[in-house]
């Protein structure tokens, strides 16, 4: 190891001092002593001294002391990091070769400059509390070095180095977004740039990779400072994460969003109810308006005082007749009386005249805001209500309508009830009369079969009565279903006048049927309906028409396309016709008319009613006209299909005494009720039928199941009994494992509401229907159909 010499002992004893020793014409570092080595590890001799110290020869007193002897510099940056003075002395090393002796040694202040050092401490200080990296940076070196890097997101930079460097590593941690204008702001010439045209600073937010790899919002500020050294450009660039403060920026953002949209929700919900708003000080005098705009209400003092604004409204705007009402309620003195001792808010209703020139009705609702009798505020809420009072008005006549529509309903119905509770009591009564006369005089064959006539009449109304109230209810409730088979026309029309005739001939009527040509003999719709309209309004004329007088049935075929095809049927009389009054609530439930005579034609005042909703349940239309005394027509107008083919041969009718009968066929009968089994089993058994009975469901199905193959012919089922009613059996009936339990037929003979719904029958595994009290004719021709 080499003796170090005498110098290098007397150096190495100096201290509070750095001190390294450099050739003059290599700048070699010939010796460097121990606390220039503690500053910069790993410095050793025969190092070049421009390599460690990266200062580029710049400013450095070794290199610039020219023929001088010595020389010396105070630095404030790198590479020594605050304020110190460096000298250089030429000296011969060794004694052998030149050198320059540089020392490093503490500035020594003046009391201007410690001052100045104070406050440059203190703002450093103050600085870093804010910004988490605050660097020096001498743009004309191209240097920077770290003053403050505690706690900030990236730690990737040196602590000192090239300035051009740092902004190269520092847009590569930017955000795509952002790395471009980083560059272009921050990068060395852009910031000499600035600074050459005035500028002294310069800001951006960002966002920047972290050591976390989460990009993170940063802002960097840039300020020049003043250089009392040397013409080097110095700047102070300050860094921080503003994460927080930019959520708490999008939060204020959402808040203040949210904030403008529920004013401008309220603004424009204001703004649709009411025309104007008002907030007057009754005490000043000031009148102030809201107005809608983007942000919502905005509040501007009108010119005109209260009172004047409260008169000119009066005598130009408001509507004669009401002026007076519009004063009194905005005057103050009443306002006072009524919002300050009586109730906090105030409703009126006036005209006032649009531009114009219509007079619409106006409210006006006056709230208390300050109960203050010196700080007397109101706000003011004028809207337009003349739709919603004409709407008011429209729903209070509407109101009034239905109530006495309602009214006059319920005097239907009350008519209708005491009408029947007359009209059923008189059948009833006619029936039991008639029995008993029949009982007291059997030795009398004639009277005894007029008995039975007029009881078989007064059956007949009894059931008419039934029926129609049944029906009208079917309708009401849409379970009335129209179908759809195929029937001859005109068949159905004879069979029907042939009956209407004998009442027509009693009361010396002429009775005229005319089917024109163009009808076809076969038709697919509801055979029954159609009856079941001629019928009524037949029956109608039959009965409002006198003696000798004409009642006639005209059918025609008016249209067909394809297969569709529009029937007209015409019903005129010669009657005693229908007042205008009767005529506008004629197809009214319950509604009959009285006559001056007093009531001379029964009914249920259903039949018309009826009639109307059959011919539109059917898509059809029906009309009429009628006079006072010189009779009524009604012309319907029904849809058919119409089937094509052949005239079908004309069935043979037959009556009660034409009844063939059968061949002992067997057929089990089910009904609870004695009577009605008796009546049933005589009628069958007076056609040549063999008769099995059983009084329930549960009965029935035992005694089918037990049967041969064969020996059914036909079920006839009451629906409603005892232990298992008829729906039931018949479900377990085609359950059986019989022979015949698909096969057999099974009619009901039922009073049930359900009747004419055919698709339920169908479901319940029902063939056919027939209604009590049973029509013998009918009940005959559906038995044919399945024996």
């Amino acid at each position: 190891m080499r003796e170090k010499s005498q110098l290098e002992k007397i150096l190495d004893n100096i201290t509070g001092t750095s001190i390294f020793v450099t050739a003059q014409d290599s700048n070699e570092i010939l010796y460097v002593n121990e606390r220039v080595k503690k500053m910069k590890p790993g410095i050793r001799p025969g190092n070049i001294c421009d390599e460690v110290w990266k200062c580029g020869r710049r400013h450095c007193p070794a290199c610039n002391m020219g023929d001088q002897e010595s020389s010396m510099v105070t630095s404030y940056d790198v590479p020594f990091g605050k304020f110190v003075d460096i000298s250089a002395t030429k000296i011969m090393w060794e004694g052998k070769r030149p050198a320059h002796l540089v020392s490093v040694s503490s500035h020594i202040l003046e009391d201007m400059d410690q001052e100045q050092e104070l406050g440059r401490q203190q703002m450093q200080i103050a600085v870093s509390q804010i910004y988490t990296m605050v660097i020096s940076v001498n743009l004309t070196k191209n240097t920077y070095f770290m003053i403050e890097y505690a706690d900030f997101d990236s730690h990737c930079a040196s602590v000192s180095g090239n300035f051009d460097e740092l902004i190269e590593q520092g847009a590569r941690s930017m955000h795509s977004d952002y790395q471009e204008a980083f560059v272009k702001n921050f990068s060395r010439e852009s910031l000499l740039e600035l600074y050459s045209k005035g500028e002294n600073s310069r800001y951006m937010e960002h966002r920047q990779m972290g050591d976390d790899g989460i990009y993170h919002w940063t802002d960097t500020h840039v300020i020049r400072i003043d250089n009392p050294y040397n013409d080097d450009i110095i700047q102070i660039s300050l860094s921080r994460n503003i994460d927080e403060r930019k959520k708490m920026e999008a939060q204020m953002k959402e808040v203040l969003y949210k904030q403008q949209e529920v004013s401008k929700r309220f603004a424009i919900s204001i703004r649709n109810m009411y025309d104007n708003i008002y907030e007057a000080d009754l005490i000043r005098g000031d009148v102030y308006n809201f107005r809608y705009d983007d942000l919502g209400l905005t509040k501007v003092l009108i010119e005109q005082s209260y009172h004047e604004m409260v008169e000119e409204t009066a005598v130009e705007v408001v509507c004669a007749g009401c002026k007076q009402i519009y004063l009194d309620n905005m005057s103050v003195n009443m306002l006072k009386k009524r919002l300050l001792e009586e109730e906090k808010s105030l409703y009126f209703e006036y005209r006032r005249r649009r531009q114009d020139g219509e007079c619409r009705w106006y409210s006006n609702l006056i709230q208390l805001i300050s109960e203050d009798h010196h700080d007397f505020r109101v706000m003011i809420f004028s809207r337009d209500i003349d739709d919603i009072r004409r709407k008011d008005e429209e729903k209070r006549q509407e109101l009034q309508d239905a109530l006495a529509v309602a009214e006059r309903a319920n005097r239907t119905k009350s008519e209708f009830i005491s009408r029947m509770s007359h009209d059923i009591r008189t059948p009833i009564n006619a029936i039991v009369g008639m029995s008993n006369i029949a009982a007291a005089n059997l030795e009398q064959p004639e009277k005894v079969a007029d008995c039975l006539r007029k009881m078989e009449l007064s059956t007949q109304f009894l059931l008419s009565m039934v029926n129609d109230i049944l029906d009208m209810s079917k309708i009401e409730s849409g379970k009335l279903t129209i179908m759809k088979k195929e029937f001859q026309l005109r068949d159905m029309v004879q069979g029907m006048a042939g009956m209407l005739a004998i009442r027509a001939k009693e009361k010396k009527q002429t009775f005229r049927v005319v089917i024109e040509d163009n009808v076809a003999e076969t038709y697919l719709g509801d055979e029954m309906r159609l009856n079941q309209i001629l019928l009524n309004l037949l029956s109608n004329a039959l009965k409002y028409t006198g003696e000798g007088g004409e009642i006639s049935l005209n059918i025609e075929q008016m249209q067909q396309q394809e297969d569709k095809a529009v029937l007209r049927i015409q019903v005129a009389d010669n009657g005693i016709g229908m007042s205008e009054e009767f005529q506008k609530v004629l197809f009214e439930p319950f509604e009959q008319e009285n006559s001056t005579e007093g009531r001379i034609f029964e009914s249920s005042g259903l039949g018309l009613s009826i009639t109307n909703k059959l011919v539109q349940l059917m898509g059809g239309k029906i009309h009429f006209t009628s006079k006072r005394q010189e009779g009524t027509v009604f012309v319907v107008e029904l849809p058919f299909q119409v089937k094509p083919g052949e005239q079908t041969e004309v069935q043979e009718k037959h009556d009660a005494h034409e009844i063939e009968g059968f061949h002992g066929e067997r057929v089990l009968v089910v009904e609870d009720n004695e009577i009605n089994l008796e009546i049933v089993q005589t009628i069958l058994e007076g056609w040549n039928l063999k008769v099995d009975s059983a009084e329930n469901g549960l009965v029935a199905v035992e005694k089918f199941r037990d049967s041969e193959p064969g020996w059914y012919q036909l079920v006839l089922m009451d629906i409603r009994m005892p232990v298992m009613d008829g729906i039931t059996a018949t479900k377990e009936i085609r359950g059986l494992n019989h022979t015949d339990a698909a096969a057999i037929p099974i009619m009901a003979l039922t009073a049930n509401a359900f009747q004419g719904e055919e698709r339920d029958i169908e479901e319940m595994g029902l063939d056919e229907y027939l209604t009590k009290p049973i029509e013998m004719k009918l009940l005959y021709q559906k038995i044919k159909e399945f024996i």
